[in-house]
C-alpha cells in the first residue's frame, strides 16, 4: 500500500468516525444535556456561519505563512502553540473567561504534541472530531453548530507557531511595505465599527472590520504569487 492510499484510508476513517459519533449521539436519549436558549442547533444555516468563521480564522495565519514562511514541517515550539492557542481560545470562545485558561492550556498542549509528531494536515483533519469529543461526550453538551469553531481553534496555532519559529527570516520592513494601505483601511473601518457599535453593540462587526481587509489583501497577494509561479514555468 503506497502513501497516497494510506492517506485516503486515513481521511475516510476520520470522516466515518465523525459521522458515526454524531449519529450515535443523536440517537442516545437522555445522554446530552437539554438544549438551552443560547445553544445554536446543528442546522445548515448555522453550520455555514461557523464554517465561514473557521475559514476567516484559519486563513489569516495560513495565507501569511504561505507568503512569508512556507514551512510545513512538524512544530518544535510546544510552549508557543500551547499559550497562543489557549489565550486566543478563551478570548474568542469563552468571552475572556480566564477561569478556563487551564483547561485550554491542557487541550492545546495535547494538540501541540500531535503537531510535533504527526503531519500537520492529518492533525488538523481530526480537529472537528476532537471538538465533538470535548463538547458532546466529555461535557455532554447538546449537538450544536458552535462545536465547528474547534476546527479553527486546533488549526490556526500550527501556522502561528511556524511563523514564530521562522521569525528570524521575516523582514518586517517588507511586510509593512506590502500592507501599509491595508493597515490604514483596517484602522478606518475598525474605528467606524466601534463608533456604530457604541450606538448598537456589535462585536461581530468590529471583528469583520479587523479581519476582512487583511484577508482580502492576503488573498490578492497569494493569487499574485501563484500567477507569477505559473508564468515562470510556461
Amino acid at each position: 500500500m503506497n502513501k497516497t492510499q494510506k492517506n485516503i484510508i486515513y481521511i475516510i476513517i476520520i470522516i466515518f468516525l465523525t459521522i458515526a459519533i454524531l449519529f450515535i449521539l443523536s440517537q442516545m436519549p437522555n445522554f446530552s444535556k437539554q438544549p438551552q436558549e443560547q445553544n445554536l442547533p446543528l442546522t445548515l444555516k448555522f453550520i455555514w456561519i461557523f464554517l465561514l468563521a473557521d475559514i476567516i480564522f484559519i486563513s489569516l495565519p495560513t495565507l501569511f505563512h504561505y507568503l512569508y514562511v512556507n514551512d510545513y514541517q512538524k512544530i518544535s515550539s510546544l510552549w508557543f502553540f500551547t499559550f497562543s492557542g489557549a489565550i486566543i481560545g478563551i478570548l474568542l470562545g469563552e468571552q475572556m473567561n480566564f477561569i478556563m485558561l487551564m483547561p485550554y492550556l491542557i487541550l492545546m498542549f495535547i494538540y501541540a504534541l500531535f503537531y510535533k509528531y504527526f503531519i500537520w494536515w492529518k492533525v488538523a483533519l481530526s480537529s472537528y472530531l476532537a471538538g465533538i469529543i470535548i463538547e458532546n461526550i466529555i461535557n455532554r453538551s447538546p449537538l450544536q453548530s458552535p462545536t465547528l469553531i474547534w476546527i479553527g481553534f486546533f488549526t490556526f496555532p500550527f501556522f502561528l507557531t511556524k511563523i514564530w519559529e521562522n521569525r528570524n527570516k521575516l523582514s518586517f520592513k517588507k511586510i509593512f511595505r506590502d500592507f501599509w494601505l491595508t493597515i490604514i483601511i483596517t484602522l478606518i473601518l475598525t474605528g467606524l465599527a466601534i463608533y456604530f457599535s457604541s450606538i448598537n453593540p456589535s462585536p461581530p462587526l468590529i471583528l469583520l472590520a479587523l479581519t476582512i481587509p487583511l484577508l482580502l489583501a492576503l488573498i490578492y497577494k497569494v493569487l499574485k504569487k501563484i500567477y507569477k509561479k505559473s508564468s515562470y514555468f510556461r
